[in-house]
């Protein structure tokens, strides 16, 4: 009864969910520092009438994301329906992401917080930010890109024991964009967290907690700071360089005007900058770090999101 209410009470709505892509780690602040990109995944939601899930998918690598079983916006959908005690109507998914997959740019991230929206709008009812993280972090351990698509920005997280997250937005420049350049080839988070050690030297920890908190205090203002050196990571772009032909240069990189930082972007592939100015320039610098080493990119200059997740109802067709 209460399913055939659901389905009845639901038959006219009709959503739109725009989700963020996300950088994260900048460097030093591994599973820890997330930073929302004006790259974006588009969701409109509506019941199909048929009962049956309906999928049409365009944008960056569409054909990875047509299997039902495999898609996971809709399989986080389900779940988080299921875990609020309700049946999701049979949905007619409209889906375009420009975020590529498996690159560093938070696909997965993106993918997990539009699932959940979808549950949300159905649902009748707004969840809490809480509520979300709680339900994200069962489909994605680590929260720094899920804190930035959700909110926006720049973030810091933290997960406790209980997997509940503690997020903050911190200060950003309002003249930072971010450059990436992104190969063609794809790294998966799996293999790339394989290549890391199981411990690691208490001077490099030290290092990293160093630089990861004055960076957070120097990306509020950077013409304030000289940050570069800030960037520097020891616990996680060492080991992944291996992976990644290029990203030794990238991060050696000298001194350009308008240059803040690069970082590989996530666990990769995609190489990143943050700088004011110059952007064409230093995206030319990126792409030729991999170009050095027969890999082909494509360079965006991105806006940095500062809104998140956002959802909207849209009139019945």
């Amino acid at each position: 009864m209460i399913d055939a209410v659901m389905n009845r009470s639901s038959k006219n709505f009709h959503f739109a969910i725009r989700v963020p892509a996300s950088t994260s780690n900048l460097g030093p602040g591994f599973d820890v520092f997330g930073l929302a990109l004006g790259l974006y995944l588009g969701i409109e939601a509506r019941p199909s009438g048929t009962g049956s899930h309906q999928l049409e998918i365009t944008g960056a690598d569409a054909a990875d994301l047509q299997n039902q079983k495999r898609n996971l916006i809709l399989e986080v959908a389900r779940k988080t329906a299921a875990a609020h005690h309700f049946k999701l109507p049979g949905l007619h998914l409209k889906i375009h992401s420009d975020i590529p997959l498996a690159r560093g740019l938070g696909s997965s991230a993106a993918a997990i917080i539009g699932g959940i929206s979808i549950a949300e709008c159905f649902s009748r009812r707004s969840f809490s930010t809480s509520e979300i993280f709680r339900m994200a972090l069962n489909f994605e351990a680590h929260p720094d890109n899920l804190a930035a698509c959700l909110l926006g920005g720049f973030t810091a997280a933290q997960v406790d024991l209980r997997r509940s997250a503690w997020v903050r937005r911190l200060p950003l420049d309002r003249h930072l964009r971010v450059i990436v350049a992104i190969p063609e080839l794809r790294i998966s988070t799996h293999l790339a967290r394989q290549v890391l050690p199981p411990t690691y030297p208490r001077a490099d920890v030290v290092s990293n907690l160093q630089n990861a908190v004055l960076l957070s205090h120097a990306l509020g203002e950077v013409s304030h700071f000289e940050s570069r050196h800030l960037f520097s990571d020891r616990l996680h772009q060492p080991y992944r360089a291996r992976l990644l032909p290029g990203l030794t240069e990238a991060i050696q990189l000298p001194k350009m005007a308008g240059l803040v930082g690069v970082f590989l972007s996530g666990s990769g592939s995609t190489l990143a900058a943050l700088a004011t100015s110059n952007f064409e320039s230093i995206g030319r610098r990126l792409q030729k770090c991999f170009s050095n080493h027969g890999l082909s990119s494509k360079m965006q200059v991105l806006s940095i999101d500062r809104k998140g997740r956002r959802t909207r109802r849209l009139k019945p067709r």
